[in-house]
């Protein structure tokens, strides 16, 4: 399995506010900043050129792929996944890799997501 680059994933930490897409880098990497503060303040970029999001219980995905930990509906793409803040920052969190046997070590602030290409019939339902 290779990194994912050059594409993005759309990120809630309410699932009410507009989605904050994040651009992964060439190392698959995708970085936010969470924060406590006004939700007028969430999306507008930190000084360190890292996007922010308000500090939630909760945080939700979109992905643009086919997630390879759970079984999904026809159209992933479309779907929202959704991880424990707490969790992720408390000692990270990788969800399972059932396409592959690849395995990375997380550390705390670390969600690891291992993915795959939509199928041709997943992305002519798009």
């Amino acid at each position: 399995m290779k990194p994912i680059e050059h594409s993005w994933l759309n990120l809630w930490s309410n699932l009410r506010g507009a989605a904050l897409p994040l651009a992964f880098d060439s190392e698959g990497r995708a970085n936010v900043l969470l924060i406590t503060g006004k939700q007028d303040e969430s999306l507008a970029p930190a000084s360190s050129g890292i996007p922010t999001l308000p500090y939630t219980d909760t945080l939700h995905i979109q992905l643009g792929f086919q997630p390879c930990w759970e079984k999904t509906a026809k159209t992933p793409q479309f779907e929202r996944f959704s991880f424990s803040t707490k969790n992720i920052l408390d000692g990270g969190l990788a969800e399972p890799n059932n396409c592959g046997s690849q395995k990375v070590a997380v550390h705390p602030g670390e969600l690891v997501l291992y993915v795959k290409p939509l199928s041709f019939w997943q992305r002519m339902r798009d």
